[in-house]
């Protein structure tokens, strides 16, 4: 569930990847700008409603899941797509420095959750990522610009037109290999 939550963006991520850069190196602030909102609206509306829904779709589909763990998992992958629109505007605009301090200060969180793992199972490995994430995702936004909220249709079709096609290919990986 979490390595396809991930793909809830229906692709507006990839697409975003491509077209950011692209728009600044033409001096196309203000599209570039519209692009990340649109982007960042979209994955923040997925992730609050496909939440509650991927809740219902594990608890229907796997036997014998804990509420706990199906809403700590449906919590994961809202984590996962805010990380990745982060982790996507910090790429287009080459600040993989800043990055890696998002990506060290989570792994030193994981490092020091280990314990909860060891006493706590799978609820530990559970709160153990979703601090990570918490952590991650927090450093992120700090250093960011904030996207603000807005969605152009126009915008979002072509991010999902483009980024579609990658997406399929991601996702036929995927299953090819789990």
């Amino acid at each position: 569930f979490l390595s396809y939550g991930a793909n809830l963006h229906f692709g507006a991520l990839l697409a975003l990847f491509r077209r950011v850069p692209m728009l600044r190196a033409q001096g196309r602030d203000a599209e570039a700008k519209n692009e990340i909102r649109t982007s960042f609206t979209f994955v923040a509306l997925v992730a609050l409603v496909g939440g509650p829904a991927l809740y219902v779709l594990i608890r229907v589909t796997v036997d014998d899941v804990l509420p706990r763990h199906a809403g700590a998992v449906a919590l994961l992958v809202g984590f996962q797509l805010i990380r990745g629109f982060y982790t996507t505007i910090y790429k287009a605009d080459s600040r993989f420095k800043e990055q890696a301090r998002a990506v060290l200060s989570g792994s030193v969180v994981a490092f020091l959750s280990l314990p909860l793992i060891w006493f706590w199972d799978l609820d530990g490995l559970l709160v153990s990522t979703g601090a990570q994430a918490l952590v991650e995702v927090s450093v992120l936004a700090f250093w960011s610009e904030a996207p603000g909220l807005g969605i152009s249709r126009r915008v979002l079709s072509g991010q999902i037109r483009v980024g579609l096609a990658a997406l399929l290919v991601s996702i036929g990986s995927q299953l090819l290999t789990t």
